[in-house]
């Protein structure tokens, strides 16, 4: 890695945390003038239909395998009763004695469907420093779901919190209030899923990650 990263047939390496500035310079070697920070963006059709009896069922939602914190979620939710929570990850080995709580190894495919048709989303971080999670963030902000996320350096740079959700440490304590004032605050709800959708569409769609690399790429041969 440290003979790519340092190779001089690359001008320009393209980060998606602001975080990586810091920390590729040092695991890498690389010359900090050679990485640029910009946010990754979502493009493509993503979009799913609606399903009434998946919506009915109000279920949380918490997707991924990069550095996530799936025993902290499922032993925080064990004896919780209240929520349905659907987890897909498809090396995940552990078995919820909880039977609310599920976990998915087959329905990647499928995702747009669940993240359409849930309530929320849960995304629980493992190593604080390290940069993950964006990409579901993205998508659950693509739905207007609003997110409860373990709270970190990387994630800030797409998270804004008490705007979209919740950033939390990896309590007990702090996930249970998070959940239950999504569920009971129906206003604060709705105004997390709109500035959800208006944050995607201002920062993170594909058209502005198109015109922040075109823009970097026009700097490199004027």
């Amino acid at each position: 890695m440290h003979y790519i990263a340092t190779s001089d047939y690359i001008d320009k390496y393209v980060v998606r945390s602001s975080r990586e500035l810091e920390t590729y310079p040092q695991l890498l070697g690389i010359d900090p003038s050679r990485l640029v920070f910009i946010p990754l963006g979502l493009g493509g059709n993503f979009d799913a239909p609606i399903d009434e009896a998946m919506q009915q069922r109000k279920y949380v939602l918490s997707v991924g395998r990069s550095n996530r914190n799936y025993p902290f979620l499922i032993d925080a939710l064990e004896d919780v009763t209240d929520y349905n929570v659907e987890i897909i990850c498809d090396t995940l080995n552990l078995e919820p004695r909880n039977p609310r709580i599920r976990v998915h190894k087959d329905i990647h495919a499928e995702l747009p469907l669940w993240m359409k048709n849930c309530y929320c989303v849960v995304i629980p971080l493992l190593d604080k420093e390290t940069s993950s999670g964006q990409l579901v963030l993205l998508q659950a902000m693509m739905e207007g779901k609003p997110v409860i996320i373990t709270r970190s350096n990387a994630i800030l740079d797409y998270f804004i919190p008490s705007e979209i959700g919740f950033a939390i440490e990896n309590t007990k304590e702090e996930l249970l209030q998070a959940l239950k004032t999504l569920y009971t605050d129906t206003e604060l709800y709705q105004q997390f899923s709109l500035r959800e959708k208006e944050l995607f569409q201002e920062r993170f769609s594909a058209e502005r990650d198109v015109e922040a690399i075109g823009k970097l790429i026009k700097s490199l041969i004027e």
